[in-house]
C-alpha cells in the first residue's frame, strides 16, 4: 500500500506540473498551422486562451502497461475517496467494531468477576483442605438431598461456566457452545467434576466418594449427549467436543480460586495443566500430548499469566540468592579492602555464555591483510558457540551441556523416525529382492533341465533316423 501511495503522489505532481507548463505558454504568442480563405497557411495569434483562434490540443495515448492501469485505478480511486469520504469510513467502522467487541467481553468478564467476589467474601479463609466430602446414607446419597459441604446453589455454577466462556477465543460456534454449556445439565456436571477433583487432589482415602462420583458423572454425560442430538448443536459437536472439556476445566479451576481463596496460590501453574489433562480425559477418554497449547490457543490471557509468574518466581530466586551471598559473606570485621583484589564472588557457579558467532567472519590478522571483517559469500550462517567469561571456575569442553531448544529436539525425533522407516523399507526391499532372485533361479534352473531333455529327444531321434536308413 505504501508503494501504491507513493506513486499516486508522483502522478498528481507530474499532473500539477503540466496545468503549470500550460498556464506559462498561454502567456505566449504561437503560430498555429491554418488554413484561411486566402490560402494562407500560417497565422499569428495573440492570446492561446482565444479558444475560436486555437485548435484542441491533440494529446498522446498512454501505452496499455501494468504501470499504467495501477496509475489509472489508483487515481480513480484517490477521487472517489475525495468525492465519497465515507469509503475511508467502512475501513475505520470495522476496527472499531472489533475494538466495542474487545471492550464489551472485557467489561463482561470484569462484571462476572465482581459478581463472584462479592458473592464469596464471608469465605476469605476457606481452604480446600478444610472441605471434606463423605458419603452420609445411601437414601440420601439415592435421592436428590445436597450430600456436598458447599450447596449448589452457593457454587454459583452458572456464573463460573459463563466467565470461562467469555475469557474463550474462537472464531466460530461461541454463541452455540455457551448456550450448552450453561445448560442445567452442563451444571451439574460441572459440580460433580468440581468434587471429583476435589476428592483427587485434596483428600485423602477417597477412592469410594470417586467411584460414586463417576457413576453420577456418566449418568449426568449421557444426558448432556442426548440434549446435544435432540438440538440443533448437533451439527456442530465437533467444535463442542475439541472446546467444551476445556471450558468446564477452566470454570472448576475458577471455582477453585473463588470457592476456596485461602490457598490460591496451589492453583497457579501445574495445578490448571494437570487439571486440563485428567477433564479431558474423563470426558473423552484421550490422552493428547499437545493439550496445553491447544489451551493457550483458546485462553490466550493464561499464557502471559504464566509467564508473568514464571518471571516472578525467577526474581524471587535471584532475590534468595543474594541473601545468601550477603549472609555468607557478611563477618564480624570489614572486609571492602579485599573485594578489589578478589574476584567478585556471586555464590553462583557460572558456566560459559552461549553465543551466536558468524561463520564468514575473519580472524583479526587476516582482516587486517584483506582489509575486511567477513567475506562476502552467500548468506550468514550463524553457529552458537561458548564464550569464555571472566573468574570461569567451571566450563569448557569436558564440562560443557548442550541445551537443546524444541525445534532441534522435533527435528531429531523427525530424523530419527525417518531413518527408522528407512531402514525398515530397506529390510522389505532386501526380502523381496532374495525372493524374486529364488524365483529367477528356479525358472532358469527348470529352462536349463528342459533344454537338456530337448537335446536327448532330439539325439534319439537322429540315432532312430539313422538306423533306419541303414
Amino acid at each position: 500500500m505504501k508503494d501504491e501511495n507513493a506513486l499516486a503522489r508522483t502522478f498528481l505532481q507530474r499532473l500539477e506540473s503540466l496545468n503549470n507548463l500550460v498556464r506559462r505558454r498561454s502567456s505566449l504568442t504561437l503560430t498555429v498551422p491554418t488554413a484561411d480563405d486566402d490560402g494562407n497557411t500560417e497565422r499569428n495569434c495573440g492570446d492561446v486562451n482565444d479558444t475560436e483562434s486555437l485548435e484542441r490540443p491533440i494529446l498522446m495515448e498512454i501505452e496499455n502497461t501494468d504501470a499504467a492501469k495501477r496509475l489509472e485505478m489508483l487515481f480513480d480511486r484517490f477521487v472517489e475517496e475525495k468525492k465519497d469520504p465515507t469509503l475511508k469510513s467502512n475501513k475505520k467502522s470495522k476496527s472499531s467494531c472489533r475494538n466495542q467487541m474487545r471492550e464489551s467481553k472485557k467489561q463482561k468478564i470484569i462484571q462476572l468477576q465482581n459478581q463472584l467476589k462479592k458473592r464469596h467474601t464471608r469465605h476469605l479463609s476457606r481452604s480446600a483442605n478444610t472441605l471434606i466430602f463423605r458419603l452420609g446414607d445411601k437414601a440420601a446419597c439415592s435421592g436428590d438431598v445436597d450430600i456436598y459441604p458447599i450447596k449448589k446453589n452457593e457454587m454459583d455454577a452458572k456464573l463460573f461456566l459463563s466467565l470461562s466462556c467469555e475469557k474463550l477465543s474462537i472464531e466460530r460456534g461461541y454463541r452455540l457452545l455457551k448456550s450448552c454449556s450453561t445448560h442445567e445439565i452442563s451444571q451439574d456436571l460441572f459440580v460433580t467434576m468440581f468434587w471429583f477433583a476435589h476428592c483427587r487432589f485434596f483428600q485423602k482415602n477417597s477412592l469410594a466418594e470417586q467411584r460414586f462420583l463417576m457413576v453420577q458423572l456418566s449418568q449426568q454425560f449421557s444426558k448432556f449427549l442426548e440434549l446435544l442430538t435432540k438440538s440443533s448443536a448437533f451439527k456442530q459437536r465437533d467444535v463442542i467436543f475439541r472446546v467444551f472439556p476445556f471450558v468446564v476445566s477452566k470454570a472448576i479451576h475458577l471455582g477453585f480460586t473463588f470457592l476456596c481463596p485461602g490457598n490460591r496460590s496451589l492453583f497457579r501453574g501445574s495445578f490448571q495443566k494437570v487439571l486440563n489433562t485428567s477433564t479431558f480425559k474423563l470426558l473423552t477418554g484421550l490422552d493428547i500430548a499437545n493439550i496445553h497449547t491447544i489451551v493457550n490457543k483458546l485462553y490466550p490471557e493464561d499464557e502471559k499469566m504464566h509467564r508473568e509468574d514464571a518471571s516472578e518466581e525467577i526474581d524471587s530466586i535471584e532475590e534468595t540468592f543474594e541473601i545468601t551471598r550477603r549472609q555468607m559473606s557478611g563477618c564480624s570485621f570489614d572486609r571492602s579492602f579485599i573485594s578489589h583484589t578478589k574476584a567478585p564472588g556471586d555464590g553462583l557457579v557460572r558456566h560459559q555464555n552461549r553465543i551466536l558467532f558468524d561463520t564468514r567472519k575473519l580472524s583479526p590478522l587476516l582482516s587486517q591483510y584483506l582489509g575486511r571483517d567477513s567475506l562476502n559469500i552467500g548468506s550468514k550462517h550463524l553457529v552458537k558457540r561458548t564464550e569464555p567469561v571472566v573468574h570461569c571456575s567451571v566450563g569448557g569442553l569436558d564440562t560443557f551441556q548442550p541445551r537443546y531448544e524444541e525445534k532441534s529436539l522435533l527435528l531429531e525425533k523427525q530424523r530419527l523416525e525417518h531413518h527408522e522407516k528407512a531402514s525398515i523399507q530397506m529390510k522389505f526391499e532386501k526380502l523381496k529382492s532374495k525372493e524374486e532372485l529364488q524365483k529367477d533361479l528356479k525358472t532358469i534352473a527348470k529352462a536349463h533341465q528342459q533344454t537338456i531333455s530337448s537335446k536327448k529327444k532330439m539325439v534319439a531321434l537322429v540315432q532312430q533316423i539313422v538306423t533306419g536308413e541303414k
